[in-house]
């Protein structure tokens, strides 16, 4: 009955009779999508929401669980306002991201190498929770235009290694057509440490996707960043350009490639410095088991152009970033589903003081669709 209702322009009426099949049985999936139907159709969006969470989290085949999912992204890409919230812990093996070099590539080394360097990689387990609101609507020439405000906060036991950070961010994209989708975003980051402002970040990109071989996709960008550190007043400018593109895509499991490189410039030596990275992504996602896996892999180069005094060599660093990301879509709660991930972070400096191994993991909650 919900259902002829809704075809024939009564989702009022076709409300009622949805609600009260979910009165008697609150796990029906069918209940729950005209529910969500009948509620969108009458503009009552927040409600609707809540609703085709709730079919996804009692969805019960892969058919089910994915009408869900594309109905959720149909409403989050209507909505004018929209918000994302992150939760979770954060368990790390470097807490202070600091060398455990003994030696530290400085003219002091002679000097300090009867002296025990208190400055050591600490493990520690802290808590990572943020929040983002979203306004969404359209712009000249039918562009999709949106303004968001956020802030994400990693607090810990010991409060010298706590950080807040608050981006605002706007962001226009052109619609799709078959040459591809330009993009244009303006950022302000804003970082603190133990609560002390920190550094000041505008950022400003350019980019386009398009196709380059059938289906294959591709996504060139460049941009610019303009950074103030406050405690010392030095400001510096990066600019940047990257290349990724899709190697093979299939329902089981897709591979892309990137290409990235970047020079900064500053009156301080510590931020003039040109680097290259090159990565790899891989994704998979096994049918009819609700698991995805991301792996990610990134491979950087970065030389400073001038030695600084204090150092015994100009520096040179050799990074290598991977991460693991695991999530079941089909496990959710209000369209909430747990997720892992797992980054291993090494650099190999020629000054040892910036040498770095460590381990962080999240575990928390993101988006089942």
């Amino acid at each position: 009955m919900a259902r002829s209702l809704i075809e024939v322009g009564q989702p009022a009426l076709a409300e009622r009779y949805a609600r009260f099949a979910v009165d008697m049985v609150p796990n029906s999936f069918a209940a729950r999508i005209l529910t969500a139907t009948a509620l969108r159709q009458q503009g009552k969006n927040f409600e609707s929401e809540i609703q085709f969470r709730r079919a996804l989290d009692v969805a019960d085949t892969d058919a089910e669980r994915q009408m869900a999912r594309q109905s959720m992204r149909i409403v989050v890409n209507t909505k004018k306002w929209s918000g994302n919230l992150t939760l979770g812990i954060a368990p790390t093996t470097n807490v202070g991201k600091v060398s455990s070099a003994k030696r530290l590539g400085t003219v002091f080394d002679d000097f300090l190498q009867n002296f025990t360097r208190e400055e050591k990689p600490e493990t520690a387990t802290g808590v990572l929770y943020g929040a983002t609101i979203m306004r969404h609507f359209r712009g000249p020439a039918n562009a999709n235009l949106s303004l968001s405000l956020g802030q994400v906060r990693r607090e810990y036991k010991a409060t010298e290694n706590n950080s807040t950070t608050t981006t605002f961010r706007f962001s226009s994209q052109t619609p799709a057509t078959a040459s591809g989708q330009s993009y244009l975003s303006y950022e302000r980051v804003l970082t603190d440490f133990t609560n002390s402002p920190y550094s000041q970040r505008t950022s400003v990109t350019f980019g386009h996707v398009f196709r380059s071989f059938g289906d294959r996709r591709a996504n060139g960008s460049i941009g610019i960043d303009q950074t103030k550190y406050v405690r010392t007043g030095t400001e510096a400018q990066k600019y940047r350009a990257s290349l990724s593109h899709d190697l093979y895509a299939s329902r089981l499991f897709s591979v892309s490639m990137s290409v990235s490189g970047s020079t900064s410039k500053s009156d301080a030596i510590d931020y003039t410095s040109d680097r290259v990275e090159v990565g790899a992504r891989v994704s998979l996602s096994p049918p009819s088991t609700g698991w995805r896996f991301d792996l990610s892999v990134e491979r950087g180069w970065e030389e400073w152009r001038e030695k600084k005094d204090v150092f015994l060599k100009r520096r040179k660093d050799l990074d290598l970033t991977t991460t693991l990301s695991v999530q079941n879509q089909n496990i959710s709660f209000l369209g909430l589903t747990p997720a892992l991930s797992i980054t291993q972070q090494t650099r190999d400096s020629t000054v040892n003081l910036y040498d770095l191994e460590s381990q962080d993991f999240f575990i928390g909650v993101s988006n089942a669709f």
